[in-house]
């Protein structure tokens, strides 16, 4: 039971450095770093990061894990990234267009409205952080308010969802004797 949670925990690591790598890359290109350091941004700039922004919250949705019907991904990461980065230009499209994707290509599953929610949640939130938290600690904030997004997704999950049996998903075998 718990090797294969630890692969589960394994994959998603490994799909968030895939997106983290392919975000530093990114970074590393002079067009890109001359678009992050000036404070008026063109709205065709905005515009470019942020389709690039949708694209990495799409891709993380696909990349994910299905587990019991529901979808494990690192879509939040994306949405907090860009709207951290960027502010409401990217932060609010990213998280309602993936959010909307997210719902789209699972209209019934159990987890589709939370994940909708708590994606348009992260893109506001970020903006907020954006504009109202110091540069030098956003860094914090936003590991801070993707951990509330998903404890937010947590708890919209287990409150909306159809009820499952969680007695005995949560019950402890005693070893046979």
């Amino acid at each position: 039971m718990y090797s294969e949670q630890f692969m589960m925990l394994l994959a998603v690591l490994e799909r968030a450095a895939l997106m983290l790598m392919a975000l530093f890359l990114l970074t590393r290109s002079q067009r890109f770093q001359q678009i992050f350091q000036k404070k008026d941004r063109h709205p065709g700039e905005l515009a470019l990061i942020s389709l690039l922004f949708i694209c990495f919250a799409v891709f993380s949705t696909y990349t994910g894990i299905h587990v019991e019907g529901s979808l494990v991904n690192v879509r939040i990461i994306a949405i907090m990234s860009g709207g951290l980065l960027f502010g409401p230009a990217v932060g609010i499209p990213a998280g309602i267009i993936s959010g909307i994707h997210r719902y789209l290509i699972d209209i019934n599953g159990p987890t589709s409205i939370p994940c909708l929610i708590t994606s348009i949640t992260a893109g506001v939130l970020s903006t907020w952080m954006y504009f109202r938290c110091k540069r030098e600690r956003l860094w914090l904030w936003g590991i801070i308010g993707g951990m509330l997004c998903e404890g937010l997704t947590m708890l919209l999950i287990v409150t909306l969802a159809p009820k499952h049996n969680w007695v005995g998903t949560l019950s402890v075998s005693s070893p046979s004797r």
